[in-house]
This record gives C-alpha cells, sequence and structure tokens, in this order.
C-alpha cells in the first residue's frame, strides 16, 4: 500500500490511474493499484519470465 501511494503521489500517473481517480476516492485508487503491483509481481516470480509492460498494459504504451 505504500508503495502504491508512493507511485500516485510521486511519479507521472499513468492513463489507467488518471481514469481511475476521476471515477473512485484516493484510497480505492491506492488499493487498486497495490493490487495491481501484487499481481504483477506473483506472475513474474511464478512464470519466471521478464516483466513485459506492453503485453501488461498496451493502451497506456500506445497513447504515449
Amino acid at each position: 500500500m505504500h508503495g502504491a501511494r508512493a507511485v500516485i503521489a510521486r511519479s507521472q500517473r499513468s492513463g489507467w490511474i488518471e481514469r481511475l481517480l476521476l471515477r473512485r476516492p484516493y484510497s480505492v485508487v491506492v488499493a487498486a493499484l497495490a493490487n495491481k503491483l501484487a499481481r504483477i509481481v506473483w506472475a513474474v516470480l511464478v512464470k519466471g519470465k521478464a516483466f513485459d509492460q506492453v503485453k501488461w498494459n498496451p493502451v497506456d504504451l500506445a497513447a504515449a
């Protein structure tokens, strides 16, 4: 939760975070991002493959 809160407060926000902030309270967005980060870590550990950002969230990268 602390890491997700730091990402939202101090780094450049992705489109996914911005859209979520428009619809949900700040604390809910923090929890959603923490959940997303935990799922990424779990998938990387279980599959033993490097993280592929394009595969995880191709919409944000296409807009950049």
